[in-house]
């Protein structure tokens, strides 16, 4: 089944994808050889915490 999403659904979904995509590019950035995936989690929740913060200062 398909659900139809409202605009205030789709703008959501549009930043969430934005982070997700800023995301992936930080880490293209990053990622070498011996880095350890803790520090790639912890560089991940920083980042998406962040953008979250700045969400809410709107």
């Amino acid at each position: 089944m398909i659900t139809i999403k409202n605009n205030s659904e789709i703008a959501k979904m549009r930043e969430s994808n934005r982070i997700v995509g800023l995301l992936l590019h930080k880490l293209d950035e990053i990622i070498i050889s011996g880095i350890s995936t803790y520090d790639i989690n912890k560089f991940a929740e920083e980042l998406i915490r962040n953008e979250a913060e700045l969400l809410t200062e709107y």
